[in-house]
């Protein structure tokens, strides 16, 4: 500062703003064997000499900023809800659910949310939703699966009963929800009360219902297995329990259990 209150400038260069072709800024580094200020990055104590890194061209640096900007506006639009009226197929629709809630899982776990949430569960489901690698993996299932739904690998009828079950989390319907997801993975198969007693009194009667339902079993073919994705579709299970969780219905009887 000079005698009248000016302040002086503390360098004729600009600072902390890095030169083309450098990682680092000028006088990051300094050279003590030749007393002179340079680069961190590449120990280069030459201002106007070659940088380390392949330079940027405007248009680059233009087209990086715009992926960048674009990436994150559809990290934001995974974060929130959509209703079905927005797409127009089923596909479209549970891909955007799906994401949505696997993305909201990993954000309320981050901050906190979940477990702030997750005290009235019992201790082995909060166990499971509050991993961080139960949320890893339910990411990386939700991606295969959506992949699977976009190139309309899915069959017709399994995409509708997908479309009730996002449906129903998103209107926090989540026993319809609940029963739906059960229709998606039991789907051709028979429960034994399903399968009628074939004589009245027959002491052998639950042991041929056993049968007969376990045989009819090993001929109906489910739409998830057709689809190759039973395993990543058994992901939703836990999905629907997180969004309970952190956006329950307030009417009790309409929370699954």
């Amino acid at each position: 500062m000079t005698a009248d209150g000016a302040h002086l400038a503390a360098s004729r260069y600009q600072e902390d703003k890095r030169a083309p072709g450098h990682r680092s800024i000028w006088g990051s580094w300094y050279d003590a064997d030749s007393t002179k200020w340079g680069f961190a990055c590449c120990k280069s104590s030459s201002r106007t000499g070659p940088g380390c890194v392949p330079l940027e061209s405007d248009a680059e640096s233009v087209a990086a900023a715009a992926a960048a900007a674009d990436a994150k506006a559809k990290e934001a639009a995974q974060l929130e809800w959509r209703p079905r009226e927005g797409f127009e197929t089923p596909e479209g629709f549970v891909v955007h659910a799906s994401k949505y809630m696997a993305a909201n899982w990993v954000r309320w776990l981050r901050d906190g949310t979940l477990a702030a949430c997750a005290e009235k569960l019992d201790p082995e489901a909060q166990k499971v939703i509050l991993a961080d690698a139960s949320a890893k993996e339910a990411t990386r299932g939700v991606r295969v699966f959506c992949e699977r739904l976009s190139s309309m690998e899915v069959p017709k009828d399994l995409s509708r009963q997908l479309e009730e079950f996002c449906s129903c989390i998103g209107a926090r319907e989540y026993g319809q929800a609940n029963k739906a997801y059960i229709e998606i993975v039991m789907g051709s198969r028979k429960w034994q009360g399903d399968v009628p007693y074939l004589v009245e009194g027959n002491r052998n009667g639950p042991a041929v219902v056993q049968s007969v339902a376990e045989r009819l079993n090993k001929t109906n073919k489910n739409p998830l297995d057709e689809a190759g994705i039973r395993d990543h579709a058994v992901l939703l299970r836990r999905l629907l329990k997180v969004c309970q969780a952190v956006l329950p219905n307030a009417e009790p009887s309409k929370n699954c259990g």
